[in-house]
């Protein structure tokens, strides 16, 4: 007997979550913190509707049936699930924070130096491939794909 084909949309905690922390975090600095941050600075409306679009760019690649298909049913899916995650939806939530902001928290007096060595791109290029590798390990990918929240963990730090 062939196996139901679940299609459904997810609302788990760990995704719901995430975004619901990632949201009020952005906004907080963005608005009430901005004047402590960058005083003077108007609210960045266009940035903060752009990061927004990144945030439902998120749910639409992690909650939607995209991911139950990509999850249980096709490699080819969970592969265009992460490029979307890689070179679309990060690109969107990086556009929507304003460069005051990305200082503020970048190059603080004890950030600056981890931040320099993190960002260098020659260790952003590797760190990316080998969190990627990594995670395709069949053990490890495996543990992911028992566990749903895990699974939502796994991509968030991708």
């Amino acid at each position: 007997m062939n196996s139901p084909l679940f299609l459904g949309w997810q609302l788990g905690p760990v995704l719901m979550g995430g975004m619901a922390a990632a949201a009020v975090a952005y906004y907080l600095a963005v608005g009430p913190l901005r004047s402590r941050l960058a005083p003077g600075v108007p609210y960045p409306r266009g940035r903060a509707a752009v990061f927004g679009l990144g945030l439902v760019l998120l749910y639409l690649n992690e909650g939607s049936p995209l991911h139950d298909l990509a999850e249980r049913y096709l490699l080819s899916a969970h592969m265009v699930q992460h490029l979307l995650l890689s070179y679309v939806v990060a690109p969107v939530i990086m556009l929507g924070i304003p460069t005051w902001l990305l200082e503020a928290v970048l190059t603080g007096k004890r950030m600056l130096p981890i931040s320099r060595v993190l960002l260098h791109p020659v260790v952003t290029f590797f760190a990316f491939g080998l969190v990627m590798a990594i995670y395709h390990v069949p053990a490890i990918y495996d543990l992911t794909l028992a566990n749903t929240s895990l699974h939502h963990a796994v991509h968030f730090v991708i």
